[in-house]
C-alpha cells in the first residue's frame, strides 16, 4: 500500500483499498480508490492512464493512434482490454471468508469461489447486451491477493436510493427491459433486490448488476424465471416507496394531528373489532340453530 494511503481511511472500509491492481498483462494503478457499498466488496477506481495512448506525451500523435486503432484494429481492445481502459472501472473482488458479510445461506450453500466464478460466467453470457441489461466486463483482475472482475463505471443511482418523490417515465417498462435482456442470453438473476438495479442515463434506461446467485435457464421470456424477478423488483420497490412517503407524510404532521389519527385509528379498529364479534355471534346462532342447540349460550 502507498504511504500517503497508510493513514487514509475510508467510510465504509476503514482503511483506503488499495489503488492498484493487475489485470492481464498491466499492473495498472489508480489516483483515487473508494468504497461504494457496506455490503459488498465493490470499489471505484480513477485510473492514471486507462490507455496505452496516455503514455504517448504529444496529444496529436494520441488522438490519431487512437482513432486508428478504433477504426483498423478493433478487436485489440477485446484482446487487451487492460490497455483501453475508461478513465474510471469498478472492481467487485472476491468475498473473503472472514468478511463480515459473508454469511451462510441456507438456500445457497455456494462458497465464495463458486459465488464469484458464477457471476463471472454470467456477465461473460451476457455479452450481447453488455452496456444496455449489464455493465461491460473487462476481465478478471488480482486486487489485494483476491480475485475481482472489472466492471465499467454506470454511474446512476440505485432503485433503492432513488427519491420516493421522483417521478420515472415507465419504471416498470425499464425494469422489465433490463430483465428481459438477461432471459435473452439465459441468465436468472437470483437476487433481485433493488439495489441491484440501477438507473442510468438521466432515468432513461435500467442496468442491473450483482450475479452472484445467478442461474443459467433458457427459456421464453412469458415463462422465464426472469420475468418473476423483474415482478419482484418492481414490487420491492413500489411497497418501499408507500412506506416512505407514508412515513413523510406522518413526520410532517404536527402533535395535535397526530393524536387525531391515532385516535381515528383507534376507533375504526374497536368498531373493526365490534363488528367481527357480532358477526361471529350470527354465525353461532346460525350453527346452533341447525342443531337444534337452543340452549347452548354464545361464548366469545
Amino acid at each position: 500500500m502507498d504511504k500517503d494511503q497508510d493513514q487514509e481511511f475510508d467510510r465504509f472500509d476503514g482503511l483506503k483499498p488499495y489503488r492498484q491492481f493487475r489485470l492481464g498483462s498491466r499492473t495498472i494503478k489508480a489516483t483515487k480508490a473508494t468504497s461504494l457499498s457496506t455490503r459488498r466488496q465493490v470499489y471505484r477506481l480513477h485510473i492514471e492512464r486507462p490507455t496505452i495512448f496516455d503514455y504517448i506525451p504529444i496529444a496529436v500523435v494520441r488522438r490519431v493512434l487512437h482513432r486508428f486503432v478504433d477504426i483498423a484494429l478493433p478487436w485489440a481492445k477485446t484482446h487487451w482490454p487492460e490497455w483501453f481502459l475508461p478513465p474510471t472501472v469498478i472492481l467487485k473482488r472476491m468475498k473473503g471468508y472472514d468478511d463480515p458479510d459473508n454469511l451462510p445461506d441456507p438456500e445457497d450453500m455456494r462458497t465464495p469461489e463458486e459465488k464469484f466464478e458464477y457471476e463471472k460466467q454470467a456477465y461473460l453470457r451476457l455479452r450481447p447486451v453488455q452496456g444496455t441489461a449489464v455493465p461491460r466486463i473487462y476481465g478478471e483482475a488480482e486486487y489485494s491477493g483476491f480475485r475481482a472482475l472489472v466492471l465499467s463505471d454506470v454511474g446512476g443511482v440505485t432503485l433503492h436510493h432513488l427519491p420516493c418523490d421522483t417521478e420515472v417515465d415507465d419504471l416498470k417498462g425499464k425494469i422489465e427491459a433490463a430483465f428481459r435482456g438477461l432471459a435473452a442470453c439465459g441468465v436468472k438473476h437470483g437476487d433481485p433486490e433493488t439495489h441491484n438495479v440501477i438507473l442510468v442515463d438521466d432515468f432513461r434506461h435500467a442496468i442491473v448488476v450483482d450475479f452472484e446467485y445467478a442461474e443459467f435457464v433458457d427459456t421464453e421470456w412469458d415463462t422465464s424465471p426472469s420475468k418473476e424477478d423483474a415482478s419482484a423488483c418492481w414490487h420491492t420497490y413500489i411497497e418501499t416507496k408507500a412506506v416512505l412517503l407514508e412515513s413523510r407524510r406522518l413526520s410532517r404532521m404536527t402533535p395535535e394531528k397526530f393524536a387525531a389519527l391515532r385516535r381515528e385509528e383507534q376507533n375504526r379498529a374497536e368498531a373493526a373489532a365490534l363488528r367481527l364479534q357480532a358477526q361471529r355471534k350470527h354465525w353461532f346462532e346460525e350453527y346452533k340453530n341447525s342443531r337444534g342447540d337452543e340452549g347452548v349460550p354464545y361464548v366469545d
